[in-house]
């Protein structure tokens, strides 16, 4: 049984978070795909976090290294608050919704186990004649 990376699991959780509500404003809640298809413009880059979260899964999936790619995608989240912060100020954080929050989070991790503070665990080799008891 083979274990996965915790980059993939990261990337997954950051491509749910990109369809949670990341910001509530009135009657208004928009995730991270409305924010790229309404707000047009410059609010377009927020595609570049699903695109990359799947970059890295991809990258798994043919066994390449995903630390750098890691790296990368973990700094996308806070590219963009840091640029609606830019816009927007203090007020921001009223707007920003679990979505926004979680990107942040999961983006963090993304780094982290880029630069090797964060591991995936060791694969556990599985003995058949043990009843499938891991050692």
């Amino acid at each position: 049984m083979k274990i996965l990376k915790i980059e993939v699991i990261l990337a997954i959780a950051l491509l749910i978070a990109f369809f949670l509500p990341w910001a509530k404003v009135l009657f208004f809640t928009g995730s991270g795909y409305d924010i790229g298809v309404q707000l047009g413009g410059e609010a377009k880059f927020v595609w570049a976090i699903p695109a990359a979260a799947i970059a890295i899964v991809a990258l798994a999936f043919y066994t390449v290294d995903t630390k750098v790619m890691s790296i990368i995608t973990g700094i996308l989240p806070f590219v963009v608050v840091g640029r609606a912060y830019s816009e927007m100020g203090k007020d921001l954080f009223q707007v920003l919704s679990i979505g926004a929050y979680i990107s942040l989070i999961v983006g963090c991790l993304l780094i982290l186990s880029g630069i090797g503070v964060i591991k995936s665990p060791s694969t556990a080799q599985v003995d058949e004649t043990d009843s499938g008891v891991a050692h």
